[in-house]
């Protein structure tokens, strides 16, 4: 039987669909209720259905699009059944999107970078990453950055994430927290397989209902155990924009859904901790007593949990 799993397995990683079907139905008729098995026929028949759909698409950025597109349908589906991350999950990650790099690639041969949108190298970037190569997720991610997202916190947080795998650690720290500063909410979870932040989704993540919560909460917890210790240098200009962020925030505090006023508490915090933790915030006397004081507001005790942490660090 054993041999027959990694046959199955191994027909998915090849995009062998319909043979996949067949061993995991063999499987299934052994053991009904084995959920290694009922994950692997479902996923065997859910891309065997749709293969037709895929091969119908033309070859270059119209597939890859269209690989993408149903692979996120099919992360959703995954999750809404609450199946496990067993091996056939693995290798219908790796079949789906390295084809879908490949016709990304494709279509870079033929158009050169400059005729793939924007969205189209986030895409591909996300592709390169699930399959792990970075390099080239980060050489595209900066190609992006430098003509068409300048600005995007999305392509900052995943550069951060690629940075970690090519052994830029402290870089990697850096960006993650500029990036969560500016919005948690667009951090990818399923990409994160860097540290510390996996070990730290994975502490928490039994706590929230949601990964609303879990978002908002991370860099704050992060920020609180010491964890992401390093900042880039903010100039007095940015550490002002910073508290003008914080009073706006406390303007919302005792108003709005639970929601909302667990997403500004935690924003004043990290708002707050990042402009205290600033080498030129020291020459904004007036501001840092104001900061510490929505800080305290926020959460009265955490500068000195946080004191605790930095000293056990």
């Amino acid at each position: 039987m054993k041999y027959k799993v990694e046959d199955a397995n191994q027909k998915l990683k090849e995009g062998e669909f319909e043979k996949a079907k067949a061993l995991f139905s063999e499987l299934l008729d052994k053991e009904p209720d084995n959920p290694e098995f009922i994950s692997g026929f479902f996923i065997s028949s859910y891309w065997d259905n749709r293969l037709e759909n895929i091969l119908i698409s033309r070859e270059g950025k119209e597939r890859g699009k269209k690989l993408f597109e149903l692979f996120e349908e099919f992360e959703k589906e995954i999750s809404r059944r609450e199946y496990p991350k067993t091996e056939s999950l693995v290798n219908i990650t790796f079949c789906i999107l390295q084809e879908a790099s490949i016709h990304f690639r494709l279509a870079y041969q033929t158009e050169g970078l400059v005729g793939l949108d924007s969205q189209t190298l986030i895409q591909l970037s996300f592709c390169l990453m699930k399959t792990g190569d970075y390099k080239n997720a980060y050489e595209i991610l900066s190609y992006s950055s430098r003509n068409y997202d300048k600005s995007s916190i999305s392509v900052l947080l995943c550069q951060a994430e690629c940075l970690y795998h090519l052994g830029e650690h402290r870089k990697s720290k850096i960006a993650y927290r500029e990036g969560m500063l500016l919005d948690p909410a667009l951090l990818k979870i399923d990409l994160v397989e860097s540290e510390p932040l996996r070990s730290a989704i994975n502490e928490i993540k039994q706590n929230f209902k949601s990964e609303i919560y879990l978002l908002e909460y991370l860099p704050v917890y992060c920020i609180e155990k010491n964890l992401l210790p390093d900042l880039r240098d903010y100039s007095e200009e940015e550490l002002n924009r910073i508290v003008s962020e914080i009073s706006r925030l406390s303007e919302s505090i005792g108003s709005g859904s639970e929601e909302i006023q667990f997403k500004v508490k935690c924003r004043i915090i990290q708002n707050a901790v990042t402009f205290l933790d600033s080498p030129k915030s020291k020459n904004l006397r007036d501001s840092r007593d104001f900061v510490k004081r929505k800080l305290d507001e926020a959460d009265p005790g955490f500068l000195g949990r946080r004191g605790e942490n930095n000293r056990d660090f």
